[in-house]
């Protein structure tokens, strides 16, 4: 289960709850994914960038 967002960002990486990554705005999720600058992460581990979205869009925090 997907339960951190890893945001790079100039000095490093920021890291979010899931509930504030589904909190940006689409035009913002949708930059950072193209500039490769978001990994997912579960207990700790990368997940891969397809599989995660594909479990945020169903989970039930995405609701």
């Amino acid at each position: 289960m997907i339960d951190q967002v890893a945001i790079r960002r100039s000095l490093g990486f920021d890291l979010v709850p899931v509930e504030d990554w589904l909190e940006l705005e689409r035009e913002e999720k949708r930059r950072l994914l193209l500039e490769d600058r978001v990994e997912f992460l579960a207990d700790g581990e990368s997940v891969p960038v397809r599989e995660a979205l594909e479990e945020l869009r169903t989970s039930p925090v995405a609701a």
